[in-house]
């Protein structure tokens, strides 16, 4: 529908936006702000507008009121960053467009596998069991990558901002790479193999120094074990194939099945300030 992606409106704002285009909006802002040369901004105007469609698909059922506001408000940013990266206002309008046909059809087919879940859903009979039969079920005994503490699945690291998650993330990444002996958070010996590290917002240069630092009081070689990434496609768009497919030519490798794959960070709020290593943050 390319009729309805307007330019940029002069309209006074009467009601405020919701806080997620507003956070969503300020976090591409930045990003467009920090901007490398090497980076195309067409690339990064694509995908700042199909996050922020995704985000006022929401927005429309949530506050419905002031929908139409907030959605002149997301397009007004998007040209605002448009400019600031020197696309011109059509090549801008195209780009948007694509991306809204995108995010049109990937909600479409998000409603056609919700249909295919709650027709499965239905089935309640295969997921009942009973406590008689559970009792004597037996189960594999449960592996950790961490002992103790990253066991096999997904794991989440949380915390506020700035308490050194990534830095504790990239040392049990970098222990886990290298041949053993090797301890992490003192005396934790790793499962030892082939790790995926994403690091979605950073860049080789800042990584580099990182990896510098954490390994700087170890003897030992960088470990070939450790594949890195600055980049990936979203996990919805192709990147749990990609994950699979590292995975299986690791395998392929006889290196190991793919232990310790983690996803570092969303790529949409991208690129932290370099200064912060300098700071020692």
């Amino acid at each position: 529908m390319v009729d309805t992606i307007a330019a940029p409106s002069s309209q006074s704002k009467n009601a405020e936006i919701s806080a997620a285009i507003s956070d969503e909006i300020a976090s591409w802002r930045r990003i467009f702000g920090q901007r490398q040369p090497n980076v195309d901004a067409k690339v990064l105007l694509r995908n700042a507008a199909r996050d922020l469609f995704a985000t006022l698909k929401v927005d429309r059922t949530v506050h419905p009121d002031s929908h139409e506001i907030t959605r002149q408000e997301a397009i007004d940013a998007l040209y605002g960053m448009a400019k600031l990266a020197n696309i011109s206002d059509d090549d801008a309008q195209k780009i948007f467009s694509e991306s809204f046909e995108q995010s049109k059809s990937q909600a479409e087919d998000t409603a056609k596998s919700d249909d295919n879940q709650a027709s499965k859903a239905k089935d309640w009979r295969a997921r009942v069991f009973d406590a008689a039969g559970l009792r004597n079920k037996a189960f594999a005994e449960v592996k950790y990558v961490i002992p103790s503490l990253i066991p096999e699945g997904v794991s989440i690291l949380a915390g506020r901002p700035k308490i050194g998650k990534s830095w504790m993330a990239l040392d049990l990444a970098l222990t886990t790479a290298l041949n053993a002996p090797s301890l992490c958070l003192g005396n934790l010996e790793p499962l030892h193999g082939d790790v995926l590290y994403c690091a979605l917002e950073d860049n080789p240069r800042r990584l580099q120094r990182r990896i510098a630092r954490v390994l700087s009081s170890r003897d030992v070689p960088w470990p070939e074990r450790l594949h890195l990434a600055n980049e990936w496609r979203r996990l919805d768009s192709g990147g749990v194939d990609d994950l699979r497919e590292i995975v299986h030519r690791i395998g392929e490798r006889g290196k190991c099945g793919g232990r310790g794959v983690r996803h570092n960070g969303r790529a949409q709020q991208a690129r932290k300030e370099e200064s912060d290593d300098e700071r020692g943050l």
